[in-house]
């Protein structure tokens, strides 16, 4: 479980002809919640020289902005659920030396989503906070693979290379790849 609070303060400064500039007051004009939290199941099957994993989660996801008393028609609300499933295969090789393969399916699937108090305003706030709306407001499915060899140097040490790719679809017209390449030293 996740949650995150954050406020903005504007500081309302002096009298500008006067050429005095002590700060007058400061009143809140933007507050943001966020709360995450999921539920994760796993399923495993162990024998002599390989493990097989199959993990399932369900993640609940609520953001809530709002701007008041400055602007307090404006507020932004988004509810989504993602359900996911991972598979992952290990495998022991010669002695030492370690395989794995995972396979990652998201979907995000919108609940609910509004985005009030900013209509016929058009500047660069409005628009980046349009766009970003438009984005997490919307469906989301995204896929992954993963390769990974690992060494064990010692019993407590360890080295080992992965790569992953994944790709990520927001909506029809918009979506990408992502290609990861990493060592690791585990101790």
């Amino acid at each position: 479980m996740e949650y995150k609070y954050r406020r903005g303060d504007e500081n309302i400064f002096g009298d500008a002809a006067g050429n005095a500039y002590p700060e007058l007051f400061s009143i809140e004009s933007f507050k943001m919640k966020d709360f995450a939290g999921a539920v994760t199941a796993l399923w495993r099957r162990v024998s002599a020289r390989q493990r097989f994993d199959i993990v399932a989660s369900v993640r609940y996801f609520r953001k809530k902005e709002t701007y008041e008393p400055v602007s307090p028609n404006r507020r932004l609300v988004l509810e989504n659920i993602t359900p996911a499933v991972t598979l992952q295969w290990v495998r022991t090789l010669i002695d030492r030396w370690q395989i794995s393969l995972d396979g990652t399916f998201k979907d995000r699937i919108p609940v609910s989503s509004s985005l009030e108090g900013i209509e016929g305003e058009d500047n660069m706030f409005t628009d980046g906070v349009r766009h970003d709306f438009r984005f997490m407001s919307g469906h989301c499915l995204e896929t992954g693979l993963k390769a990974g060899v690992d060494y064990a140097v010692t019993k407590s040490y360890s080295i080992g290379l992965s790569l992953a790719g994944s790709y990520i679809s927001y909506r029809d017209d918009n979506h990408g790849y992502h290609l990861t390449a990493a060592a690791a030293f585990t101790f």
